[in-house]
């Protein structure tokens, strides 16, 4: 599922601003409770949160939701960029 946002250059456009997925699951595991809302805006929002990878904090809008998200998501692929220099670094000077 896309969660999308305003486009800067273009006010009545919508851009993808990160996208969130699970593993299939067997009916009796779903919940209808990511149904509920007074309107579609407040179903959507209850779907993406469902599928993040981190429960957002109670009072926290999906924008701060996504955006922490994506700060996480940068610092993962930080990290195995430095253990692949660490790994790199470490068979040469073994040799």
């Amino acid at each position: 599922m896309a969660h999308k946002k305003r486009s800067r250059q273009h006010e009545n456009r919508f851009v993808v601003d990160a996208y969130f997925y699970s593993p299939w699951q067997k009916m009796p595991e779903l919940s209808l409770e990511l149904l509920k809302g007074l309107d579609l805006q407040a179903v959507y929002d209850n779907l993406i949160k469902s599928l993040m990878p981190v429960t957002p904090g109670s009072g926290q809008s999906l924008e701060q939701a996504v955006e922490e998200h994506k700060v996480l998501e940068k610092l993962k692929r930080e990290i195995g960029a430095l253990q692949a220099k660490i790994a790199k670094c470490a068979s040469s000077t073994a040799k």
